[in-house]
């Protein structure tokens, strides 16, 4: 299993970094944790062919987790036919705002692409890899869903936390009482305070932060001394074997 770090930042772009979108290879499948970054783009200039992408995975509607959707889509319905990618949204508000992209002159162009919007649980498993969806309190002062991926590929397991809560309190219990290959976490909108003794108590080969800011960053590396995990901190391009 491998993964391709295409865009590390938080709610905006930076120099050097696109907005939050993980790529995902298991065999000859490719599957897309959320799609901040200008996705065709990557898929063009790295020569990643459509059809061995079979889903792309949303943990919420935020734009930096879903705006390079639409050319996506827009390349899917009229260039890469043969393509069969699942769009999964964690709900109907991002169903419906891409709805015209999803349905324009549908007569003219290709039938293949399924969007679905998926709930708490086991939503999605192509007998390849198994995702859970774990929902999370990143947007509840606005009542809408967000969740983290806890994805399954053989003995292979992760954890993508998507964006947290500032308390951590939200962060995936399940990683704490089953072991994980690898731990994807976001570092951008918690205290680091907060949140030291549920990543110390994480069961992880590898802990992963991506999703980073500056200064959160430099607050993590000033509290190494705390940690009793070493860690990973990703960049655009980066290439991680799980």
């Amino acid at each position: 299993m491998k993964l391709t770090f295409w865009g590390t930042s938080h709610g905006l772009p930076e120099k050097g970094r696109y907005c939050t979108c993980t790529m995902l290879e298991v065999g000859d499948n490719i599957y897309f944790i959320d799609a901040g970054a200008p996705l065709a783009d990557i898929m063009v200039n790295h020569d990643i062919p459509y059809e061995r992408v079979k889903a792309i995975f949303i943990t919420h509607a935020h734009l930096d987790h879903s705006s390079g959707l639409p050319v996506f889509i827009g390349m899917q319905k009229w260039f890469k036919r043969d393509c069969d990618t699942g769009y999964y949204l964690p709900d109907e508000f991002l169903y419906n705002g891409l709805h015209p992209f999803f349905t324009d002159r549908p007569e003219e162009s290709n039938t293949k692409i399924h969007p679905h919007v998926y709930q708490k649980g086991v939503f999605y498993d192509d007998g390849v890899i198994q995702v859970e969806a774990i929902p999370t309190q990143h947007m509840s002062n606005i009542n809408r869903l967000t969740y983290a991926f806890k994805v399954t590929a053989g003995d292979k397991s992760l954890i993508f936390t998507g964006d947290l809560s500032d308390e951590f309190q939200d962060f995936p219990e399940v990683a704490s009482k089953e072991n994980f290959d690898a731990v994807v976490c976001e570092l951008t909108h918690f205290s680091i305070e907060s949140a030291i003794p549920k990543l110390n108590a994480a069961k992880t080969k590898k802990m992963i932060f991506n999703h980073v800011r500056d200064d959160k960053i430099a607050l993590l590396k000033e509290s190494n001394d705390k940690l009793n995990f070493s860690y990973t901190i990703t960049n655009d391009g980066d290439i991680i074997e799980v």
